[in-house]
């Protein structure tokens, strides 16, 4: 499972638990960028990418940030099917 999908299934669980009743204050991304870990770069968890080997870090955002930010601003939807079509539309803009 990609990153949009998990994003996706995630916030679609919220969802659900919210419409079964669940006191839910809010939604929290784990990490807004790559994180730096010592043991390995193998696993990145940010919405962006960012290049650990250039000495000024440069970032740069993955399909996971343009889905992201489309569902901030209601152009996408979380549905049941686990459809990311919107998010592709989006990231090619």
């Amino acid at each position: 499972m990609g990153r949009v999908e998990y994003l996706h299934a995630y916030i679609g669980s919220v969802l659900k638990s919210v419409r079964n009743g669940s006191d839910t204050r809010g939604y929290f991304q784990w990490s807004f960028m790559d994180l730096f870990e010592f043991l390995n770069f193998k696993y990145t968890y940010g919405l962006y990418y960012v290049n650990f080997s250039d000495p000024e870090r440069k970032r740069s955002p993955k399909t996971s940030a343009f889905w992201y930010s489309a569902f901030l601003k209601g152009t996408t939807k979380v549905h049941k099917n686990l459809s990311v079509s919107s998010c592709l539309a989006v990231s090619s803009q």
